[in-house]
C-alpha cells in the first residue's frame, strides 16, 4: 500500500510539474488602418501566468513577425514586451502574427479585418429629414462598432456611435440624433472597431481591429 502511495503521488508531482511548464499565455493585439495614407499600425504583447491578472510580460527568444516581416520590441519599463510595426501597404482582409514558442513550435494567429472605405451622406444631406450614411466595406457584424465624426470650421467636433448588427452599408441618421449639427461644410471620416477573444490551446487573445476612412468633406442644409 505504501508503493501506491508513492506511485500516486509521484504522479500529482508530475502532473503539478507539467503544468508548471504550461502556464497560460496571455497575447493582447492591435491592428490599425489608415486609409489616409495607407499605413498599417500592429502591435501584440504576451503575458505568461495562471491568470491574466497575476501574469508577467513575456518576449519570444525569436520575435514576432507581421505579415511576414519582424517586428520590433521596446521594453516598456518591465510593464511589457511590446512587438510593433508600420507600413504603408493597401488594405487586405487577412493579417497574421507569427511566432515560435518557448518549444519552438510555430504559433500564428489570422485574423480577419473589415473596411469603412469613401464615406458619404446622400444627397441632400437634410438636417431636418435625418442623414442617411453610406460607406464601401460589408455591413457592421455584431460586435462591431463604428462612430463617425464630423469637424466644422472651428474645428469643433461631432460624433455619433452606430453598432452592429446592420444589414446593409447604409446607416440612418434620426433627425433628432444630428439636431447639434451645425450646417455649412464639414469634415468627416469614420473609424470602424472589432474586438475578438480567441483561445488556442494554453494561448488567449485579445484583438482589437480599428479602420480609419479617409476624411472627406460633406455639406449639412438646414
Amino acid at each position: 500500500m505504501r508503493y501506491i502511495v508513492m506511485f500516486f503521488g509521484l504522479l500529482s508531482m508530475l502532473g503539478c510539474s507539467n503544468r508548471g511548464n504550461d502556464s497560460a499565455i496571455y497575447g493582447s493585439f492591435l491592428v490599425r488602418y489608415m486609409e489616409q495614407g495607407n499605413q498599417i499600425k500592429a502591435t501584440a504583447s504576451f503575458f505568461e501566468g495562471d491568470t491574466l491578472r497575476t501574469a508577467r510580460p513575456k518576449a519570444w527568444e525569436g520575435g514576432v513577425s507581421f505579415l511576414g516581416s519582424a517586428m520590433k520590441m521596446r521594453n516598456m519599463v518591465d510593464s511589457e514586451f511590446r512587438y510593433t510595426t508600420e507600413r504603408n501597404i493597401d488594405f487586405m482582409n487577412e493579417y497574421t502574427f507569427r511566432f515560435n514558442d518557448e518549444r519552438g513550435q510555430p504559433q500564428e494567429l489570422d485574423i480577419r479585418m473589415e473596411a469603412a472605405k469613401s464615406p458619404s451622406f446622400k444627397s441632400p444631406a437634410s438636417k431636418s429629414s435625418g442623414l442617411v450614411l453610406s460607406y464601401e466595406g460589408s455591413p457592421l457584424q455584431a460586435g462591431e462598432s463604428m462612430v463617425v465624426l464630423l469637424t466644422d470650421e472651428q474645428n469643433q467636433t461631432y460624433s455619433f456611435m452606430v453598432k452592429g448588427p446592420q444589414n446593409s452599408q447604409t446607416v440612418i441618421l434620426d433627425s433628432r440624433d444630428v439636431v447639434s449639427l451645425p450646417e455649412g461644410k464639414l469634415m468627416m471620416y469614420l473609424v470602424r472597431s472589432q474586438k475578438k477573444e480567441m483561445s488556442k490551446g494554453r494561448f488567449d487573445y485579445a484583438v482589437d481591429m480599428e479602420y480609419y476612412s479617409a476624411t472627406t468633406t460633406v455639406e449639412i442644409l438646414p
